[in-house]
């Protein structure tokens, strides 16, 4: 038997999935060669994939599951500078920006961010 104290809370909230991470040829430039771009593996497939396993898996029994929420800017800035929080909102105002070869953020990925 678990024990409410012996419990891991997970929060989840359903837009984490908006978050589209595009193609990506992982830390190097895209390559001639390759015919088709393949999606980042950080995408909505591999988070659904997480979430499955922690469901169903031998973790599932000392998980508590709770409803998520986007994080309000005060929370955001006990973490992350008022200047890069303003980079990503309007990275995403601008329907998206790519900062390295493996790092997307889309129009939608503010709030899962």
């Amino acid at each position: 038997m678990v024990h409410e104290s012996d419990l891991v809370h997970v929060f989840w909230h359903p837009d984490v999935l908006l978050h589209d991470a595009g193609n990506a040829v992982l830390e190097a430039p895209a390559s001639p060669l390759l015919e088709v771009a393949e999606p980042h593996v950080e995408g909505p497939d591999r988070i659904r994939n997480m979430r499955s396993i922690l469901e169903r898996g031998p973790m599932a029994p000392h998980l508590s599951w709770h409803a998520g929420r986007h994080a309000r800017t005060d929370e955001l800035l006990a973490f992350h500078s008022s200047e890069y929080v303003a980079e990503l909102q309007a990275a995403a105002e601008a329907g998206g920006r790519r900062f390295t070869s493996t790092t997307y953020f889309g129009a939608d990925s503010f709030g899962p961010a």
